[in-house]
């Protein structure tokens, strides 16, 4: 078993994330507090543009994040995160969190530009 990884939150998750039932949050903090490398890397990726980043599914929630390590090796040259360090790869950045019945409406995510995202 690896170490858990450490996890960094952006404010729009963080807003977001105050937006949800108690029990919820508490159930997504644990999970997300307790990852490791091989949990994150079992976690798909959208398709198209967004493909850098991974979706978990908790409960009724869609959780978009990326693998640093991950993410540098493969998208560093197309991608500009605000936050990237060659020297700090081992950690988790999330990015969102939305009800899956509302992400599926018309697509909100079509114009992300990671550089402009806040931590």
């Amino acid at each position: 078993m690896s170490d858990v990884l450490p996890v960094i939150y952006t404010k729009n998750f963080q807003y977001n994330f105050k937006q949800i039932p108690e029990k919820d949050q508490k159930r997504i903090e644990y999970d997300l507090t307790h990852i490791n490398k091989q949990d994150i890397l079992r976690q798909g990726r959208f398709k198209g543009e967004l493909n850098y980043l991974r979706k978990m599914r908790n409960g009724d929630f869609r959780i978009f994040l990326t693998y640093c390590a991950d993410c540098y090796e493969e998208f560093r040259n197309k991608i500009n995160c605000a936050i990237c360090d060659s020297e700090n790869l081992e950690r988790i950045i999330v990015f969102f969190i939305y009800p899956r019945k509302k992400l599926y409406q018309p697509r909100k995510f079509q114009q992300i530009d990671i550089a402009k995202i806040e931590f």
